[in-house]
């Protein structure tokens, strides 16, 4: 199957949530790190969490699109890191759910509640509503929060399931849906189970997790994964072949 994916002229991409904040790293001539200052006064520091949530904007034809992937592992750190960097969510045109894990989804509720725009696309697989578990070998069971269908189209989300590639961004921003596997050596999540047909599985595949992959004009293809547990070269394997590019 091949997709065909618009040029943009432009890309940014802002990580609004991450494992990791450092107000003292320096950036570089493409990439610009928010500092402990904002236009001349102390802003407050960004949250640091287990979790990852990040804007997408895109200039096609003079034009920007605004998605966003992701929301955290908590209910008020994208909330916290959107104020310190003086940004907003006005203007998002669609959401994605990289998979279903709760590192990527706990703050999703509220936020959609939160957005101005009702009737938001929310792209996601379909598996990403399963009842999940962590199961790390010396260490107690995880039991996730149930993330639910209901609750998102309550709070305003237009939830579109998928499992195919699906075009966003007037047709500049590529989500893959389900992401073949095709190398040896990348194992998924080993620790993942499911409840599937009522009974707790192994699921360490977590057949939900997909990527978004854009074409950026003197650049080549850009691929942005959440956790890549279908494998980054999975992932980035995949979106070359749906798009032809390298």
């Amino acid at each position: 199957m091949k997709v065909s994916l618009k040029e943009v002229e432009q890309l940014v991409i802002t990580i609004l949530v991450d494992n990791y904040a450092d107000s003292f790293m320096s950036g570089t001539e493409e990439v610009q790190r928010p500092t402990l200052s904002r236009g001349g006064k102390l802003a407050e520091a960004l949250l640091a969490e287990h979790g990852f949530a990040t804007l997408i904007e895109t200039t096609l034809e003079g034009e920007t699109h605004k998605i966003l992937m992701d929301a955290g592992m908590t209910k008020d750190s994208i909330f916290h890191n959107l104020k310190s960097l003086e940004l907003d969510l006005n203007g998002v045109e669609a959401i994605v759910l990289s998979h279903g894990h709760p590192d990527h989804n706990a703050a999703m509720i509220k936020l959609v509640e939160s957005l101005p725009e009702k009737s938001i696309p929310f792209i996601v697989h379909p598996d990403a509503f399963l009842k999940r578990r962590i199961r790390i070998p010396n260490r107690e069971e995880v039991i996730f929060p149930e993330f639910k269908e209901a609750e998102l189209e309550e709070a305003g989300a237009a939830v579109i399931k998928n499992r195919e590639p699906y075009l966003l961004a007037g047709d500049s921003l590529l989500v893959t849906g389900e992401i073949p596997r095709v190398t040896d050596f990348e194992k998924g999540f080993p620790p993942n189970y499911a409840e599937i047909g009522g009974e707790v599985k192994p699921d360490p595949l977590v057949k939900d997790d997909q990527a978004i992959a854009i074409k950026v004009k003197d650049k080549g293809l850009v691929v942005l994964s959440g956790c890549a547990h279908a494998g980054i070269i999975n992932s980035a394997l995949y979106a070359m072949e749906l798009t032809g590019e390298k």
